[in-house]
């Protein structure tokens, strides 16, 4: 799933918004760390959905000298997000985290004391993610319209974190 697909769905469910609104609800939420979707690219995205007739500009609010932009979802976005959510299901990323694999392979080529040290640092990665997992599960869950859903995604995700701590402390102990 996209930016493109999380914005419609927003606008959809939380009605009208500013590109600013989004992108502040997306950061809280930590949706690039768990969505791996990359919250910068939100403005580029409002005008090709724009563009596309999925969305429009509901009213222009001025604010000094400022101008902002209220987006709200058309009945083509609204269609076209249900489609967008099917077709996503239908082809759901269920690929292992390879690139921890992949570098792990070489880890035989360097100084093991040397590759203890990144592992460490790597470990510390993981374990602040897991936290921002916890803190993101219990913000999203309170607004999102099927919680156990949801609860079950938080908790897969989380297991995954958990899992990946627990390989790289093994291989850290293992020499």
């Amino acid at each position: 799933m996209d930016i493109t697909v999380l914005i419609l769905a927003s606008l959809n469910k939380f009605g009208d918004m500013h590109g600013y609104d989004l992108k502040k609800m997306f950061e809280q939420s930590h949706v690039s760390e768990w969505g791996s979707i990359l919250v910068g690219s939100i403005y580029h995205s409002l005008k090709q959905l724009e563009k596309s007739k999925l969305i429009e500009v509901k009213k222009i609010e001025s604010t000094g000298l400022k101008s902002k932009a209220v987006y709200g979802i058309t009945k083509k976005g609204k269609h076209d997000l249900k489609l967008k959510i099917l077709e996503s299901l239908e082809n759901l990323n269920t690929s292992l985290p390879a690139s921890i694999y992949l570098n792990l392979i070489f880890l035989g080529e360097v100084d093991f004391v040397s590759a203890k040290e990144k592992l460490f640092h790597s470990i510390k990665i993981l374990e602040q993610r897991h936290k921002l997992w916890k803190e993101s599960e219990s913000k999203k869950t309170g607004d999102f319209p099927n919680k156990a859903i949801l609860k079950l995604i938080f908790e897969n995700g989380l297991k995954h974190i958990e899992e990946d701590i627990k390989l790289l402390k093994k291989i850290q102990t293992s020499k």
